[in-house]
């Protein structure tokens, strides 16, 4: 049988302090896809910041960046049109 309950995984996931900076809770990058295929990666991001990251950054290709505005409003962007730009994330 298959068991899954908090108790078994809570611990892997401390609560951080009150002065804690948001990048020591990591940073997490989420590439989307053109202006028509953006909604996987909004969900990622969304749930990578519910789960706890510190910090989410979707990279998107230019025409998809007002886009992806248009609905996060808690994630950053990040124009990502060259490997150069994904570099510099």
């Amino acid at each position: 049988t298959f068991e899954n309950a908090p108790s078994l995984w809570l611990e892997s996931f401390p609560i951080p302090a009150v002065d804690t900076h948001k990048y020591r809770r990591g940073h997490v990058g989420v590439f989307s896809g053109g202006p028509s295929a953006t909604g996987a990666a909004r969900l990622s991001a969304l749930a990578a910041a519910r789960s706890g990251a510190g910090a989410v950054t979707v990279l998107s290709p230019a025409n998809a960046v007002q886009v992806n505005a248009a609905h996060l409003t808690s994630i950053m962007l990040k124009k990502a049109d060259s490997i150069a730009d994904v570099q510099e994330f």
